[in-house]
């Protein structure tokens, strides 16, 4: 994690191994933590992702509104 309104998360490490609308689940070496996608920013393969462009279902990402 990269940066999130909880301060708590930022730096979190691990894979994200599932998700719904509004929340992602990221396999940590301490188990399985469930992260808001709003407020919270990613770091995945040296990129920055905005949580709020994961929002909602994967199915409704990929077809658009």
């Amino acid at each position: 994690m990269a940066g999130s309104s909880n301060h708590c998360l930022v730096g979190l490490n691990g894979t994200v191994i599932d998700e719904t609308k509004h929340m992602l689940v990221l396999q940590t070496a301490k188990g399985p933590r469930w992260i808001p996608k709003q407020g919270s920013t990613l770091l995945v393969g040296g990129q920055y992702v905005s949580g709020e462009e994961l929002r909602g279902r994967l199915h409704e990402r990929l077809t658009g509104p």
